[in-house]
């Protein structure tokens, strides 16, 4: 099976239904022989075929030669197929989580707890930054965060649930014994910008900047060659935090995944094309915290930082390494 899944899709579609999803309704493509290697591919791919569809084809467009069915390759499916997923999650009335930026508000399920925070201005916060109760059991904490029933409650922000929802992606990956052994007393989620502490005064960095390693950025010259489940930040216009105040000044950016079939989403945003996504900064500019006598815009403008040379637009991606490699 391996041999022929090397650098091209399977020749054609088989009529048959893997996890409720018709096979013969999809385009020939590797999914479907991919999934006969292993369980955990099976349940995923089948969770929805167009996203496992898409990235199979961006790494077939790479030219690169594509082992499909190894485990480094089903890790690195599940893993994104993974973001994609919780990101739907946390944002579906099945979740318990809100946005909220009043951070006295932000809450964790009781399997973690507050640690000390330390924001950029170098204030103490310590409502904000969390981390697993038992760090020797970090696997566990990160499933159970997206385990919660939707009648409890809890508070974020997306660059906080951003984090979490890597560590989410790397628990699916790696099991639990070696994520313990990898993670254990380096989970933390926190704002961008606040580093986390413990009770002797000493702070790390922030979670965003520590998972830089594990997350790094990469160049990407167009939007056609993001993969799903990448993590993408959309800036707002470069003077926003000169023109914007108050506790409802929170649209300088947003911290999102890229979603498949041309769509992105972030905590508290609904699902949506590039485009929407674009005009949302443009409307939130124009609304929330802008001070008085500032302009109002309507229309994107250069920037050479961005992927499609404008702004509002994508200025970083940042995509998750593969521990299985």
């Amino acid at each position: 099976m391996g041999a022929g899944l090397r650098g091209r899709p399977a020749a054609a579609p088989r009529r048959r239904r893997r996890g409720g999803v018709d096979a013969a309704a999809c385009e020939a493509c590797a999914a479907c022989e991919l999934t006969a290697a292993t369980t955990a591919a099976l349940t995923w791919v089948s969770t929805d075929c167009r996203v496992a569809r898409e990235i199979i084809g961006r790494f077939l467009a790479s030219g690169k030669d594509v082992a499909f069915t190894t485990a480094a390759f089903i890790a690195e499916l599940v893993m994104r197929l993974t973001l994609v997923k919780y990101m739907g999650y946390v944002n579906s009335e099945e979740s318990p989580y809100r946005y909220d930026f009043a951070a006295d508000r932000w809450t964790m399920p009781p399997t973690w707890k507050n640690v000390p925070g330390l924001d950029s201005d170098d204030e103490r916060n310590d409502t904000v930054a969390f981390a697993p109760k038992i760090p020797d059991k970090s696997y566990e904490a990160v499933v159970d965060l997206f385990s919660r029933a939707p009648s409890e409650s809890y508070y974020a922000d997306c660059s906080t649930t951003i984090v979490a929802l890597h560590y989410r992606a790397l628990a699916e990956a790696l099991e639990k014994n070696a994520f313990n052994r990898t993670f254990a007393g380096k989970v933390a989620t926190a704002p961008a910008g606040v580093q986390t502490g413990n009770a002797e005064g000493e702070f790390d960095d922030p979670p965003i900047t520590g998972l830089v390693t594990l997350i790094p950025g990469r160049d990407i010259a167009s939007l056609d060659e993001l993969l799903p489940g990448d993590w993408v930040y959309f800036e707002n216009y470069p003077d926003y935090d000169e023109t914007h105040k108050g506790p409802s000044a929170v649209w300088a950016g947003e911290h999102a995944v890229y979603m498949g079939n041309g769509e992105y989403q972030g905590f508290g945003v609904e699902r949506q094309p590039y485009d929407a996504m674009v005009k949302k900064m443009i409307d939130n500019y124009n609304g929330q915290g802008i001070k008085p006598g500032v302009k109002a815009r309507s229309a994107v403008e250069d920037h050479s930082g961005s992927i499609g040379k404008s702004i509002p637009g994508i200025t970083e991606v940042r995509r998750l390494k593969n521990p299985v490699e």
